[in-house]
């Protein structure tokens, strides 16, 4: 019998509002349990978006940050998706942005990041 497991990457604290790479905190202890369990699958939604590029210069950047750990997971039969937040910054803070121009617009731009990465899977 499988497991699959989803993981949402925010690469948020929710009790502070700063982000935080809770990947890299959780990464390797879930890898040795895979290693000795294979029947474990899961997908990992991997954040792209314009709060990630403006606050580490790229909207791919914990991509390109954790290349290595997410081809492995790929290579051993994991899934990667993309997972957007549609954020804009509002009196300092970070806010929902619920303007559907600027949300197709942001959905084109990291989707289009997404694809090249090889990302068939998504999630907002």
């Amino acid at each position: 019998m499988n497991t699959f497991l989803t993981f949402d990457i925010d690469f948020t604290d929710y009790f502070t509002g700063n982000l935080f790479d809770e990947f890299e905190e959780c990464f390797s202890s879930l890898k040795s349990s895979f290693e000795k369990f294979g029947n474990i699958k899961t997908t990992w939604f991997i954040r792209i978006d314009s709060q990630i590029e403006e606050q580490f210069g790229a909207g791919d950047y914990f991509i390109k940050k954790h290349a290595a750990a997410l081809s492995w997971l790929q290579d051993n039969g994991h899934e990667i998706g993309w997972h957007h937040h549609s954020y804009k910054k509002k009196n300092g803070n970070w806010v929902q942005d619920t303007n559907e121009d600027v949300i197709i617009k942001d959905l084109q731009k990291y989707g289009d990041i997404a694809l090249k990465h090889g990302f068939r899977l998504s999630r907002m």
